[in-house]
């Protein structure tokens, strides 16, 4: 069984991300790229920013 241990990793580690004002509601501005060396659901990673 595997416990919610491991750190999750940014490739790379900083974004720099710019927002214009028009932008439309729901438009995706980053996708960011990370791994976590835990198991099954421990490894699952959703990051949301609204």
């Amino acid at each position: 069984l595997d416990v919610n241990d491991e750190t999750p990793t940014f490739h790379p580690a900083t974004y720099n991300v710019s927002v214009s004002e028009d932008v439309p509601r729901d438009f995706r501005v980053v996708w960011l790229n990370c791994t976590d060396n835990d198991v099954g659901l421990n490894a699952e990673l959703s990051y949301f920013i609204t």
